[in-house]
């Protein structure tokens, strides 16, 4: 009953979408403006959280992986920056989300690890289509095209119908892939 969608082995969690909507809101919204922004977060959450449970649900399935060391490595500076005297604003989102530091990270860990795996299948993609090279501009439209190909051939199965027509709604307007 916590399900939202799931691709392949892959599910999407109510507590995740509430989380995401929660970071849209603490990242985005006017202090001032009430709840008038959280259906535009829902939307922004919705579209982000199921872009990227295709992706990484395809990735996985062609065997991408990435290890905690990588994933530790690649936190590393993120997570010392955040730390520092210039953290301010990652040091007040984590305040906005509820969290201490660490929860935070730990929370985090598990976000930049599908973010590498997405990654590593992407840039393989990138990699195939152009082997001697590319521009960055050949790279940014060799990625949108893959990116919207996987959501196009997609088997998202739906646990809850009101989410599906919200994601729907949110697809249907976009231009391009929301990740970007």
């Amino acid at each position: 009953e916590d399900l939202i969608a799931s691709v392949g082995n892959v599910s999407l969690q109510k507590q995740q979408v509430r989380q995401a909507v929660d970071y849209q809101v603490a990242m985005n919204a006017d202090p001032m403006a009430g709840d008038e922004f959280r259906e535009e977060a829902e939307e922004i959450a919705i579209t982000v959280l199921v872009n990227d449970l295709i992706e990484y649900s395809t990735a996985t399935e062609q065997g991408y992986t990435v290890t905690d060391a990588e994933v530790n490595a690649f936190m590393a500076p993120h997570k010392t920056a955040c730390a520092g005297p210039d953290g301010g604003d990652c040091q007040d989102l984590i305040r906005l989300l509820g969290l201490t530091f660490d929860e935070y990270w730990e929370m985090a860990f598990d976000e930049y690890k599908k973010l590498m795996v997405r990654m590593k299948m992407k840039t393989a993609h990138v990699n195939a289509l152009y082997p001697d090279g590319f521009t960055y501009e050949q790279r940014n439209a060799a990625m949108e095209s893959f990116e919207n190909q996987l959501q196009e051939n997609a088997q998202v199965q739906w646990g809850d119908e009101m989410w599906r027509e919200i994601y729907e709604n949110a697809s249907s307007g976009s231009t391009g892939n929301v990740n970007d």
